[in-house]
């Protein structure tokens, strides 16, 4: 996958060289979805909002946990 366009159905993809997810709640069958803070901010508010093909604020990437 490349440039700008999110995963459908929660399936893995890649974008800009980096293995990305999209996530549904079974309960709710919605996606969370990024606020609009800084995108390297943390802290960010997730909500829950409709699923949408190509939204790239519900596109997550997993990273290992950090070890002290």
């Amino acid at each position: 996958m490349s440039g700008s366009k999110a995963p459908a159905d929660s399936e893995a993809a890649e974008l800009d060289g980096h293995r990305v997810y999209t996530l549904k709640n079974q309960n709710s069958q919605r996606c969370p979805d990024k606020s609009s803070d800084p995108a390297d901010g943390n802290g960010n508010k997730v909500y829950q909002y409709g699923c949408i093909p190509g939204a790239l604020s519900q596109l997550l990437q997993a990273e290992p946990a950090l070890r002290s």
